[in-house]
């Protein structure tokens, strides 16, 4: 960092950083050879710019791609005053102004009097002169020999002013791609574990702070709207792939929870995929939201079964609402609502008519719960209903048994997300980001 400072003309930032890093160093000598390398350098910036005012000299400078020719009247109090020239109007020059590219533009050949003669090396190092080396070759003495045992402090700097820079209210989206450029330069030319542990609470930090601006809708792969009540409508029209990332696999602890004692689905039959408006999978599958729920909810769920040519015809395809770890849950299978109070012994079973399956026809299933009762409705039929009392919270999960594809076109949730599940989602969105940036290290979020 303090490198990094130097190399924009801080010399005396530069010089505290290393100070203050001097008490609590695990190699103080190697921190106390910077401190001597930098007054060195400060003494012999001052020494320099005086005898260019006393003598009338007149100095080149770095200015838009080109060197330029200064002529300085006074130096005093860190501010260099100069007469303007044909090619330079400046008024004055200072701090960042009198960097290491502009000294070492004028010390290839430094006088005894102002300074050793490994400076002109050193402020080439530090101006990214990559012919550094080659300036020192020629020196009586040479402290900068370690140099490169710095690696990149270049990278590691930029990326340690941009985090102090980084204001908290900003959103993490806007700054995040900047951030992730500096972090991937740090440690592709950097990768020590000391640094990256150095850096990482500094990032991680900076990320919480700026996820505290975040809403659900940040965590999620689909649009969410706000009710009038307070709740929360996603709608999953899966247009997009990425719009199943909001779901996980589940245990197949639902499956044996069923009455059906039907032929298991061999393993290895059509996974997930998302394509041209709609989810479609067949086999043995269970999944269910990333997010959990509390209090009435609503699901909606437009399907339809493909129809190809199968040895025995197996398809189950149901709809649940909290989980059998959270007893009681209710579920829909086709047109049939299934609750179960405490256990299987509390289980109801209410069956509608007139509505059977059929290959290539659009079902839309409703199945709700307003804190009292559930319901369920198909195709606009009327709805049927059961008393049940469910948990605090729990999941919505769809899982299916079937030789034939499903094509779910539309899932619709409308309910309020319980807190503690909201938190982790931003947890793990945290993990991520910290992921994406190169960072190896566990993090320990999730379960904060």
């Amino acid at each position: 960092l303090a490198l990094y400072q130097a190399h924009h003309g801080e010399f005396s930032r530069a010089l505290a950083t290393l100070q203050a890093a001097a008490k609590g160093a695990a190699d103080p000598a190697v921190v106390e050879r910077e401190i001597e390398r930098l007054q060195a350098l400060i003494l012999a910036r001052d020494a320099f710019l005086s005898a260019a005012v006393k003598n009338g000299k007149k100095l080149r400078y770095p200015l838009g791609g080109k060197s330029v020719l200064i002529k300085p009247t006074d130096w005093k109090d860190g501010v260099l005053e100069l007469k303007p020239t044909r090619t330079c109007d400046l008024p004055q020059l200072h701090g960042k102004q009198l960097n290491p590219e502009f000294l070492a533009l004028n010390w290839k050949k430094l006088p005894a009097a102002i300074g050793p003669d490994w400076l002109y090396g050193y402020v080439s190092y530090l101006a990214g002169n990559e012919r550094w080396q080659r300036a020192l070759r020629d020196t009586k003495s040479d402290p900068t020999s370690a140099l490169e045992a710095h690696g990149d402090w270049m990278s590691g700097g930029e990326l340690y002013e941009y985090l102090k820079r980084a204001e908290s209210d900003n959103p993490a989206s806007e700054d995040f791609d900047k951030l992730r450029e500096l972090c991937n330069t740090f440690f592709k030319a950097m990768p020590l574990a000391e640094s990256e542990e150095f850096f990482r609470d500094t990032v991680l930090a900076e990320i919480r702070t700026n996820s505290e601006a975040l809403t659900i809708q940040d965590f999620l792969h689909t649009r969410a709207v706000t009710l009038h009540d307070g709740s929360t409508r996603l709608t999953y029209a899966f247009e997009n792939p990425d719009e199943f990332l909001d779901f996980k696999e589940l245990p197949k602890v639902w499956l044996s929870s069923r009455e059906s004692k039907s032929k298991p689905i061999p393993e290895g039959q059509q996974p997930p995929s998302v394509k041209e408006g709609a989810l479609t999978f067949s086999g043995d599958r269970s999944y269910g939201h990333r997010l959990q729920w509390k209090g009435p909810i609503k699901v909606k769920c437009t399907y339809e079964l493909i129809d190809q040519e199968v040895d025995n015809m197996t398809f189950f395809f149901w709809i649940g609402l909290w989980d059998t770890a959270r007893k009681p849950w209710l579920r829909s299978e086709f047109h049939t609502l299934v609750t179960q109070a405490k256990s299987r012994k509390n289980s109801k079973r209410i069956r509608g008519e007139g509505l059977s399956t059929a290959f290539g026809k659009r079902f839309e299933s409703i199945l709700s719960w307003d804190g009292k009762k559930a319901y369920l409705s198909l195709n606009g039929s009327p709805n049927l209903e059961a008393e049940l009392a469910l948990g605090a919270f729990g999941n919505v999960v769809f899982w299916s048994e079937s030789q034939f594809p499903i094509h779910v076109h539309e899932l619709v949730i409308e309910g309020t997300v319980e807190p503690s599940s909201l938190k982790r989602s931003k947890d793990q969105w945290i993990d991520a980001k910290m992921k994406s940036l190169g960072f190896t290290l566990e993090v320990h979020t999730a379960g904060d």
